[in-house]
């Protein structure tokens, strides 16, 4: 999320190209009809006051987190990211491997052992990537990464020094292409980053937005009305997967 927003902050900026997707011409900021420059620069400093000026540190650290958490955008080398904003999503990034996903430190004599760690997560199909590496291919701002192969990811299991320090190995591993998609990247690398992974799971997965949760909610809300106020719990469930699924 964060490098899309801080990507349409910097490239309606008043200074900034606009790029005409229809012919690929370039303008200049000059040249554009006051009517449209106005629009955007009403656009820039709502998106500024949104997610710049008004944005939580609630929020900027799960953006922040969750950015890390793919592995092409590991650097936070996108528009809009500071020093000091990159420092501090770091920081964020370790404190919340630290504090729940980081394995337990080896037990002493005489100490209880430990339960076992959670089963990781399944990882779902692919999703796709839509329009937003044409986006960010045509910041020029944007800071170019390497393109270098992926190297052979070995399946001999990680020490227990490396499991310590997850962090340290994955933000030390090569730099990937910008948009390789992450749930093919984690599995990869899931036996070096046993821990980590779990962490990206979680943060991956959160959904974009609760439209789809809305959608469910109002039509829990048509089915349980007045005309159908003695349903049970299970009857309204099956009464929606039956809606929800009535083209399949």
């Amino acid at each position: 999320m964060l490098p899309c927003l801080y990507g349409c902050i910097a490239a309606t900026a008043s200074d900034a190209d606009v790029l005409q997707p229809w012919d690929g011409a370039i303008l200049k900021s000059c040249d554009l009809h006051p009517t449209v420059a106005e629009a955007r620069a009403d656009m820039h400093h709502d998106l500024v006051r949104r997610w710049v000026t008004d944005l939580s540190d609630e929020k900027l650290r799960l953006y922040s987190i969750s950015s890390l958490c793919d592995a092409s955008l590991r650097r936070l080398a996108f528009p809009g990211m500071t020093t000091d904003t990159r420092e501090k999503a770091m920081q964020w990034f370790r404190q919340e491997y630290d504090s729940t996903y980081a394995p337990p430190a080896p037990p002493t004599v005489g100490a209880v052992a430990e339960p076992p760690p959670a089963t990781p997560l399944p990882v779902y199909a692919q999703t796709g990537l839509g329009s937003f590496l044409g986006f960010m291919a045509n910041m020029k701002s944007v800071t170019t990464h390497p393109q270098p192969s992926e190297p052979a990811v070995s399946d001999a299991p990680s020490t227990p020094e490396t499991l310590q320090n997850e962090v340290d190995v994955y933000f030390g591993l090569p730099d990937v292409p910008l948009g390789t998609d992450p749930l093919l990247w984690w599995p990869k690398h899931e036996k070096k980053l046993p821990n980590l992974s779990r962490m990206a799971r979680q943060f991956l997965s959160c959904p974009a937005s609760s439209a789809s949760a809305e959608r469910v909610f109002s039509l829990a809300g048509r089915l349980y009305n007045d005309y159908a106020q003695n349903l049970t719990e299970q009857n309204l469930e099956e009464r929606m997967w039956a809606k929800i699924n009535r083209h399949n």
